[in-house]
């Protein structure tokens, strides 16, 4: 055994003896260079490597390289030999870019340059053997065929420009006004006037300046453009991104704003639907007026290809201004806004219509604006809390619809069913509806309702707004089941659950509900429900007057312990400001039942004003009685004709 292991080294070290004896065969004389290469190269060559040899040792021998050209490749062989490095790469690569260089006249005119700089630089140490074999092979890929840097994934290449090879404490190409491509994807993209230097043993382009297009998005220059400064480009990746950039975009700005550009080589269907250059601005807020017609914006940009993001933060959030006759109707707030040439999106927005000193209020819709027909939807989206109700403090009333729907054009609002549905429900519900058992079923089976524990949390905290998480650790319960609580509640009009920054607030609901069950508070049942078919739609908002038409109303109870109700004629009623209704129809009150027109109901008073009554029917209590011990009602057949009357 040991015998054995002595043999190994010797046999090792005779291995690396024969090594450092090649390693030094290339002595420089040029009278015996040629020989002792061709030992240094060896025999073991592949087919296209012996080839590439063969090639350019039949260029040394027809002279067709001058004497300083000869005199430079014998050095850079001798020191590139005592630098230990092996046939395969580095002196293939050596020789594939001597025959790339003395292939053509633009090879040519770099060729001596090139070889005083590698002449320079083989002598150094502080070079790697792998970076002059990186520098090597890129030096072939340029000159034959303009490539940086290729794999089976990406290709940088220069389409323009001029460069030139040179070194001082790194081996680089200078490249000036040039068009540098990225390849990849079955795509490109650009840099354009750049200016820099290209680090082969990196990989990496160092730009002084350049220029990106946004002809991909389907921008002309004049429209968008950006330049780019002090940049770094990988190029093993398909990628450009620049932390200096300026942008021109005239739609939006008379002046170029800075920020941060990132461009891909990514391949889109369309340059509508491109998503490449991004460009953030620096600035965070931006005020611009009439975006869109009669629409203003105020907040950040963010510009993705084709498309625009309007940015916020979570307690400043981006926001839109809707106009209509120079009067501001509605403003629409969310962190994230896709503003395109065709429309603004946001799929979580809240939303304020101003009605005079009042307003219509949802905390979580998404929201489009298209703007060709000038035409505005807010719709439910999957979020947990979009189901809330819309609370309209013009009309006192908790608003449960599908979708909202206004031409700023036109004087009207539609409240209706969803797109492509065929029937829509609605309901119209009153600020101060409230039913016993409804706050009862409430309490499930906690210990305190809770309703009395938002009061009590709104009192130990000092405030009405408070995040969720706060009120998870008084209550001393997991936050995901508080979650799932806040958002029930909010979707019953208790709450206003702001979800960007995960806050609720406390909505004057809990009160009413807290004092109507106490019987401190007078309440009402005041409930309109609207069931439609297609084409019609739930509910009409005239911006002339503030009225609510409702269609498809079959009946509204005013107050159950008087057996009042009314239903409409044609199933429609217009309600007025604080839950004032008009009505042509039926009003029941207990034992009298009215017919007629122009009727009107008033909330404060709590009163029907019968203003034109066609006749009245009246119903006596008998001496039978029902199952349930009641007494049975029995119509008398002769009808009242009366001009006009009160009903409290």
């Amino acid at each position: 055994m040991q015998a054995r292991f002595i043999i190994a080294i010797l046999l090792l070290t005779s291995c690396l003896s024969l090594r450092s004896q090649t390693a030094i065969s290339i002595s420089g004389d040029p009278s015996t260079w040629k020989e002792e290469l061709q030992k240094f190269m060896g025999q073991a060559l592949t087919e296209s490597h012996a080839t590439l040899f063969n090639r350019f040792l039949g260029k040394w021998d027809s002279l067709q390289l001058n004497n300083d050209i000869r005199t430079n490749i014998i050095n850079i062989s001798r020191q590139m030999a005592a630098r230990n490095m092996r046939p395969v790469p580095g002196f293939i690569n050596f020789f594939n870019a001597i025959d790339k260089f003395t292939e053509t006249e633009k090879g040519l005119e770099y060729f001596n340059y090139w070889l005083k700089g590698l002449t320079e630089t083989v002598k150094n140490p502080e070079y790697a053997n792998s970076a002059l074999d990186k520098y090597l092979e890129m030096s072939a890929f340029l000159i034959s065929e303009n490539t940086l840097y290729k794999s089976n994934a990406v290709k940088w290449g220069i389409a323009e420009g001029d460069f030139t090879f040179t070194h001082d404490t790194l081996l680089k190409v200078i490249i000036r006004n040039g068009t540098l491509v990225c390849y990849s994807q079955n795509d490109s993209t650009m840099i354009l006037n750049a200016q820099g230097t290209y680090y082969p043993d990196r990989y990496e382009f160092h730009g002084i300046s350049g220029k990106i297009s946004w002809a991909k998005a389907g921008f002309s220059d004049a429209e968008v453009r950006s330049e780019i400064f002090d940049y770094t480009v990988d190029v093993t990746r398909n990628q450009i991104v620049a932390d200096s950039a300026t942008l021109y975009h005239h739609l939006f700005f008379n002046d170029p704003v800075p920020g941060r550009l990132t461009d891909q080589s990514v391949r889109f269907a369309s340059p509508q639907n491109a998503s490449f250059p991004k460009f953030e601005t620096r600035t965070r807020k931006f005020n611009i007026d009439n975006i869109y017609e009669g629409v203003n914006y105020e907040g950040g940009l963010t510009f993705e290809g084709a498309n625009v993001r309007g940015t916020g933060e979570n307690h400043a959030p981006a926001m839109i201004s809707l106009f209509r006759n120079d009067t501001l109707y509605v403003k629409v707030k969310s962190k994230n806004f896709l503003l395109t040439r065709a429309n603004v999106n946001s799929q979580e927005s809240t939303m304020t219509l101003y009605l005079d000193n009042d307003s219509i209020y949802h905390t979580n819709l998404g929201f489009q604006y298209l703007t060709g027909t000038r035409e505005v939807n807010f719709f439910r989206t999957n979020s947990p809390v979009s189901k809330s109700p819309y609370f309209n403090s013009y009309h006192n009333l908790d608003m449960y619809f599908e979708f909202f729907n206004w031409d700023m054009d036109e004087p009207y609002i539609k409240m209706s069913r969803a797109r492509g549905a065929s029937m829509g429900q609605a309901s119209f519900e009153s600020f101060s509806f409230f039913r016993s058992v409804l706050f009862e079923r409430m309490i499930y089976f906690d210990d305190v309702h809770p309703l009395y524990n938002l009061k009590r949390f709104a009192e130990y905290y000092y405030s009405e707004s408070f995040s969720v998480s706060e009120y998870a650790r008084w209550l001393n319960q997991p936050v995901e089941s508080v979650t799932r609580l806040c958002i029930e509640l909010a979707n019953k009009g208790f709450l206003f659950y702001d979800r960007t920054i995960d806050e609720v607030t406390i909505t004057p609901k809990v009160d009413d509900y807290i004092n109507s069950y106490a019987r401190r508070k007078d309440y009402d049942v005041i409930s309109i429900l609207s069931e439609v078919a297609a084409p019609t739609d739930n509910a009409i908002l005239d911006l002339n007057n503030f009225n609510i038409t409702i269609n498809g109303v079959q009946n509204v109870f005013l107050s159950d312990s008087q057996r009042v109700a009314i239903f409409p004629y044609r199933n429609q009623l217009i309600v007025e400001k604080d839950r004032n209704f008009r009505f042509d129809g039926v009003v029941v009150a207990g034992l009298f039942t009215v017919f007629g027109h122009e009727f009107s109901f008033d909330y404060d008073k709590f009163k029907i004003e019968l203003t034109k009554i066609d006749s009245i029917l009246i119903a006596v209590e008998t001496d039978e009685r029902d199952m349930y011990g009641n007494h049975l009602i029995e119509e008398i057949q002769n009808l009242i004709q009366l001009a006009s009357a009160e009903l409290f």
